[in-house]
């Protein structure tokens, strides 16, 4: 079984995913880890398969954080709004080139940014998705969830 594994962001968002892969590989399936050309090295050296799905996070976050004022701690708001429009562009890239790259996959296992490309790649193609999340994304009695709640008012 060919799984691949589309793991978008910074490094701190690729690196265990290519963790999980080894892991993967070593249970004996075959896995491709789609990701950004700045992680290359990373992927390589755990011996998994490397697919370039573009956009280099550094430059974006290097232009977000400049937009904002990098000298001040950014609202987290302003970061997004900004972040956004930006994203848009690059969001159809990245989901063009996972489209492709993803023709001989037979499950995939998605990031949380993954989530927007591997959904509907996995839905047309008619295979398996797995999301696996490195925080909780809901509430549990230990922790209240990774979502913006600390803007709701009240």
């Amino acid at each position: 079984m060919r799984v691949g594994i589309i793991a978008i962001g910074s490094r701190g968002d690729v690196q265990p995913y290519v963790a999980l892969g080894k892991g993967l590989q070593q249970a004996g399936y075959e896995v491709c880890v789609l990701t950004h050309e700045a992680f290359e090295g990373l992927v390589l050296a755990e011996h998994l398969e490397f697919l370039a799905v573009g956009g280099d996070p550094r430059t974006l976050v290097d232009h977000v954080m400049n937009e904002a004022g990098a000298g001040n701690k950014p609202n987290e708001v302003v970061l997004m709004s900004k972040l956004i429009p930006l994203l848009r562009p690059l969001g159809r890239e990245i989901l063009e080139r996972c489209w492709e790259r993803c023709q001989d996959i037979d499950a995939l296992v998605l990031n949380v940014l993954g989530i927007v490309m591997g959904v509907p790649i996995a839905q047309k193609r008619g295979i398996p998705m797995f999301p696996a999340y490195l925080q909780p994304m809901t509430p549990t009695r230990k922790f209240p969830g990774f979502h913006f709640r600390q803007f709701l008012p009240g």
